[in-house]
């Protein structure tokens, strides 16, 4: 990690700013305030668990912050702790960066209903340090079929209900809030985005192009979710040869492609995201009303002046 550092430094004698993990005091306060609300309620009968817990966190504010946040959705008992701190193992006491925050993560991951992970892995189509916003997400969990209507509940509110819960148990951190405290944004921890990006090409659930070390590791050919990222070349083939695209649900360019992929095979397209696609003209919608599961559609910050007089005959829109 210095060695990185170096190689950032402006100058010969640049100065390396180490930051310090966490003391055992700022760690328990950290742990307590966001499972009890304050550094004083911790029951006695678990007080002694929590520190063990909290040595194996060994100061790390990430390591705390999801660990708290799982234990938060079980049962303060101490049976249900110490299945918790054994199931962390001794992964953070040997690598705590890296190896033991993965562990951590895995377990804040299977801990979550089947709706949330889904939910969670869809944020792999986002860059690193994006600025998500809440609203556009829950619309595009909702186009993918991901969240329904249940009961005296709307699909938009049972969205923010899944978007509130991500956040209490530590897995998205809260972006811009209105004067009233919502919270409007949200963005993922670069390490929690790693390991989500791992999840959803493990699980195929989103094939990334353009980034050779994201590509890397997709097994089927069928893809479900496409995100195009970092095409800089003109001519340069986007989309290759051996992989399928009739079934591709989603579809999302950024970083402002310099070459437009035919939008032909896409027919079964649920959400389509051009959002910063400068290239982007007025000749590659024609086609568009051949997308009749359209549910979501994002122009923002493209080349495009009018749409197509046919976009009114996409009924899912």
């Amino acid at each position: 990690m210095n060695s990185i550092a170096h190689l950032c430094c402006s100058s010969f004698n640049g100065h390396i700013y180490n930051i310090r993990a966490l003391d055992m005091v700022h760690s328990r306060q950290l742990f307590h305030t966001r499972l009890f609300k304050s550094d004083e309620d911790c029951p006695s009968y678990l007080q002694e668990i929590s520190e063990q817990i909290l040595e194996k966190c060994d100061g790390l504010p990430l390591a705390i912050i999801a660990i708290s946040g799982l234990l938060a959705n079980t049962e303060r008992t101490k049976n249900i702790w110490n299945q918790v701190k054994d199931s962390i193992g001794r992964a953070l006491e040997r690598n705590p960066s890296v190896e033991g925050m993965m562990k951590i993560l895995s377990l804040s991951y299977f801990d979550l209903p089947p709706y949330l992970k889904t939910c969670l892995l869809y944020l792999s189509i986002y860059l690193e340090d994006s600025t998500i916003e809440k609203k556009g997400l829950i619309r595009r969990w909702i186009a993918e079929g991901f969240i329904h209507r249940e009961g005296r509940y709307t699909a938009y509110e049972l969205g923010e209900m899944c978007f509130n819960e991500l956040l209490n148990r530590g897995l998205i951190q809260p972006g811009v809030t209105n004067d009233y405290g919502i919270v409007k944004s949200c963005r993922v921890h670069d390490t929690i985005l790693d390991f989500i990006i791992s999840k959803s090409i493990e699980e195929n659930f989103v094939t990334v192009l353009g980034v050779p070390i994201l590509t890397i590791g997709n097994q089927s050919k069928v893809v479900r979710r496409l995100c195009l990222q970092g095409v800089k070349k003109r001519n340069s083939t986007v989309l290759t040869a051996d992989l399928v695209f009739s079934h591709v649900r989603s579809l999302t360019m950024v970083r402002g492609l310099l070459e437009i992929p035919s939008l032909e095979e896409f027919r079964h397209l649920r959400v389509l995201n051009l959002k910063d696609s400068s290239e982007l003209k007025d000749h590659h919608l024609e086609n568009i009303v051949r997308f009749f599961q359209l549910r979501c559609l994002n122009l923002k910050r493209t080349g495009i002046s009018k749409l197509p007089e046919q976009i009114g005959c996409l009924g899912c829109l």
